[in-house]
């Protein structure tokens, strides 16, 4: 199975790395040690977001440009206005929104169905 690995860049995955380049340098850990936790960390907060959140966002904005590579779908808002639990967060600046289709490869829109 595949997860995405976006989920490293956010403060949490940001903070694990660095504790994770600790230990190595300290050689306390090795790099197989390292992919499994790094795999394990991409299942875990992929579950975890899916089944634990439930708030929606509403997003409007004026969009910029977009693009789609591999399935990932990146756009570029201006103006935009963020909506959460009625709430409203205006960006001054750009919004740059990642998107990709949180079905599994096998399983996903551009999965090639069997031959019967």
């Amino acid at each position: 199975m595949s997860f995405f690995q976006h989920y490293r860049f956010s403060q949490v995955g940001l903070a694990l790395q660095e504790i994770i380049d600790e230990m190595i340098e300290a050689e306390t850990m090795d790099e197989d040690t390292q992919n499994m936790l790094l795999l394990q960390f991409d299942k875990a907060i992929s579950s975890a977001l899916s089944t634990w959140v439930k708030t929606k966002a509403t997003l409007r904005g004026d969009l910029d440009h977009y693009r789609n590579v591999e399935n990932i779908w990146t756009f570029y808002l201006k103006n935009a206005v963020i909506k959460l639990e009625n709430v409203e967060h205006r960006v001054d600046d750009r919004l740059r929104i990642i998107a990709c289709d949180g079905r599994t490869p096998s399983t996903g829109a551009g999965a090639k169905k069997a031959k019967k």
